[in-house]
């Protein structure tokens, strides 16, 4: 239990990795990345649209427009590569947690084992209930703010649910009666 929150804070990290949840649920760049892509895609656009002017303009002023539109993606390929490194080194963490409390573990255990005298498949599956319990700790704990938006958008609902209707429908009193008694559709 003592090594537990080295596979709980793995467990998190990897699981936030995995599912894209970052905690709010937004990504702080998002909106730079969109716009950055918004110039490039309208550059792009706009020499699709208007190829003949653009080559009538030569070689070197049509290469000076393709500079710019690969300077335009620079800002988003340096982010990706930046995101792919923090992945990285939070996925490499969570791997080594879970192989360093691993280790830690079955070395206790053969300790117990020996020193103890309990029996190892008891102590295998004291090991085996502790990992999948911590790892599933550090997963179920990366989705709390998950659970927390899921409730509040239940409220939401639930309360639009709830709401009292201002129209019965067993009342007829009120019903406008209309009836169709011929009907004509023409094409």
């Amino acid at each position: 239990m003592l090594f537990s929150p080295l596979l709980i804070i793995g467990a998190v990290a990897l699981s936030r990795l995995s599912w894209g949840n970052k905690g709010g649920g937004k990504y702080e760049g998002t909106v730079k990345q969109a716009d950055a892509y918004e110039k490039a895609n309208a550059l792009l656009s706009d020499i699709v649209l208007n190829y003949r002017t653009v080559q009538s303009f030569g070689q070197k002023n049509t290469d000076t427009i393709f500079k710019k539109f690969e300077i335009l993606l620079e800002e988003p390929l340096n982010r990706r590569v930046k995101n792919s490194h923090i992945a990285g080194v939070i996925f490499g963490y969570s791997q080594a947690s879970r192989m360093i409390f691993m280790g830690i573990i079955f070395w206790l255990g053969t300790i117990v084992i020996n020193k103890l005298g309990v029996q190892s498949d008891n102590v295998y599956l004291c090991i085996n209930i502790l990992s999948s319990a911590t790892f599933g700790a550090g997963v179920t704990m990366s989705n709390i703010p998950s659970v927390g938006r899921a409730k509040e958008s239940a409220k939401k609902i639930f309360n639009v649910i709830d709401e009292k209707s201002t129209l019965d429908v067993r009342d007829v009193s009120n019903a406008i009666k209309t009836e169709i008694a011929q009907g004509e559709i023409k094409f």
